[in-house]
């Protein structure tokens, strides 16, 4: 196993998935922990409003990537030497693009932190 796909909503569920992965990639000798992101554009339905705003796409993106690197900077810490650690922001639905970002990366492994509402 080479490449681990962490994907992150920047909680405290996915933070502790992201040790986890760093401790799992340690044992089993993989070389990289890829830290994803997907976004989309939030929907706003205001009765009052007749127009749905949409967000400039490459503000979600600037803001994605930036809250990719500062969860980087917060757990590549815990992270053991040896290991890459890279980020990957997408404008996709998280359900939708796991598949395609597995192949595209080469990722054979998937950790993810989840909790309930």
């Amino acid at each position: 196993m080479k490449k681990i796909l962490v994907p992150t909503d920047f909680s405290i569920a996915a933070k502790n998935a992201a040790l986890y992965a760093f401790k799992l990639a340690e044992q089993l000798k993989a070389e990289e922990v890829i830290m994803y992101h997907a976004y989309e554009a939030p929907v706003n339905i205001d009765p009052m409003v007749p127009a749905v705003v949409m967000p400039d796409i490459d503000t979600l993106r600037e803001s994605s990537e930036k809250a990719l690197a500062q969860f980087k900077s917060v757990v590549c810490p815990f992270c053991a030497l040896g290991i890459q650690v890279s980020t990957l922001a997408r404008y996709d639905h998280l359900g939708n693009g796991l598949d395609e970002i597995c192949r595209e990366t080469g990722a054979a492994l998937i950790v993810m932190g989840v909790t309930r509402w």
